[in-house]
């Protein structure tokens, strides 16, 4: 990947986010509910998450810009890592990403925006680190998609 030419203060930096598909970690999860998890290296916990066929986010945010000085990120209105000191979160914000009356916007719960999710508690984003530092993502952030081959391979190796 190339280095984004955008101008930055000098208390701003890059931030990679790595994009990791639901079914590498949950093999036997169904294909309608497989997602798209993206981890942002500054915090290790999920900043964003979208429908497997939704590559338009996958492909264009592969960094955000943040500045702990001015205590700012560029995706804190849509961040949904809800206990980091640098987040904002709309939900309307959040939403405007996709197709509001998709059935991905509107399976959200109610509540949604107000606790924390699954995926950044507990061993989450230790698991998230070390999948970041196992598939070297940093520091421009990247894509790892589950391989059925990749993945037969693998248990061969075991046997």
């Amino acid at each position: 990947m190339e280095l984004s030419k955008k101008k930055f203060e000098k208390s701003q930096v890059s931030v990679g986010v790595t994009w990791i598909d639901s079914k590498l970690i949950f093999k036997d999860i169904e294909d309608k509910k497989r997602t798209w998890l993206g981890v942002c290296h500054l915090s290790f916990n999920v900043m964003s998450f979208a429908p497997y066929d939704y590559k338009k986010i996958t492909t264009a945010v592969t960094t955000t810009v943040v500045d702990p000085v001015q205590n700012y990120c560029e995706k804190a209105y849509s961040c949904v890592a809800f206990h980091c000191p640098l987040n904002r979160f709309d939900r309307r914000l959040f939403l405007a990403q996709y197709n509001e009356t998709s059935n991905f916007s509107m399976a959200l719960p109610v509540d949604f925006g107000t606790k924390p999710l699954w995926f950044n508690e507990n061993r989450y984003p230790t698991l998230w680190r070390n999948l970041i530092i196992l598939f070297n993502t940093q520091p421009e952030g990247g894509l790892l998609e589950f391989s059925m081959q990749a993945y037969d391979a693998a248990q061969s190796l075991k046997k």
